[in-house]
């Protein structure tokens, strides 16, 4: 969180190089799908679900001629996966609390429609994420005897995918605020060992709603 404040810190204090041939935003965006109700088979078959608030981070572009610009970002977000099992006819049940974050490192190439105040654009590219999260499974069996025990998870991912979308250039007094929507896709299943799921996640692409803003 440091990092994406000194970054917008930065944004801030080179509004005056507005003119040079590179930008600087910072952004914020809400994924709209991604983890969002996204289940998967845990142990004797109960869905869980991961949650995804928010997403934050810098970007800079690197503007090219003919309407084209290059833009790279470093985009981070929360994620928290939480699910309770009662196992049936065993009368036993499991407790699964984690959480962690991911980064997003897209990079873009830009193409803007139209140029002036408001310039529409599309962009598309490669993106990496890294996803990273720990917490904890606790079984608790009631038969023959109450027991209770806990055993701890860390996993960390890697993916190599891609980023496509749009959105809107609006110039006001040397800002440039850009409203955009945008899908990743990092492929299909990834597995998490430690959580003794019986199916991997799905789900793991996301559209988001995003605003950048800078010069």
């Amino acid at each position: 969180m440091k990092i994406i404040l000194r970054a917008f810190a930065l944004i801030l204090a080179a509004i005056p190089l507005a003119s040079q041939p590179f930008g600087l935003q910072f952004k914020a965006g809400i994924p709209v799908t991604d983890f969002d109700n996204s289940e998967y088979l845990f142990r004797a078959g109960f869905a869980h679900a991961w949650f995804n608030r928010y997403l934050l981070g810098p970007a800079v572009e690197f503007r090219l001629p003919r309407r084209f610009s290059v833009e790279f970002d470093a985009l981070y977000e929360r994620i928290h996966l939480t699910g309770y099992v009662q196992q049936v006819p065993i009368p036993n049940s499991d407790r699964l609390n984690a959480h962690g974050g991911a980064w997003l490192f897209p990079l873009l190439v830009k193409f803007h429609v139209s140029t002036g105040p408001i310039a529409v654009f599309v962009a598309a590219g490669p993106s990496a994420r890294w996803l990273k999260f720990s917490g904890e499974v606790q079984e608790i069996t009631l038969l023959p005897a109450l027991a209770s025990s806990t055993s701890s998870l860390h996993e960390s991912h890697g993916r190599v995918g891609f980023a496509t979308g749009g959105g809107v250039d609006i110039h006001v007094k040397g800002m440039r605020v850009s409203p955009e929507i945008r899908y990743s896709y990092f492929g299909g299943d990834i597995n998490c060992g430690s959580c003794r799921g019986v199916q991997p996640f799905t789900g793991l692409n996301s559209v988001a709603v995003m605003l950048g803003v800078g010069f």
